[in-house]
């Protein structure tokens, strides 16, 4: 899989907040990214996008 290096602008609270959720589950804050990664992939998984249907004419 190709890696793609991104910037975010996040609310510090929240990246504070995830960067310690990541500490507790790995035992340090370099899996944030990857936690993240997963995170984004889980949101898109359980909220797909419905497409609506144009009826034809």
């Amino acid at each position: 899989m190709t890696r793609k290096k991104t910037s975010l602008t996040l609310d510090e609270n929240i990246w504070e907040d995830f960067q310690g959720y990541a500490l507790k589950k790995h035992g340090n804050t370099r899996n944030a990214n990857t936690e993240l990664e997963f995170a984004m992939h889980d949101y898109m998984k359980n909220n797909p996008i419905k497409k609506e249907y144009k009826k034809s004419k």
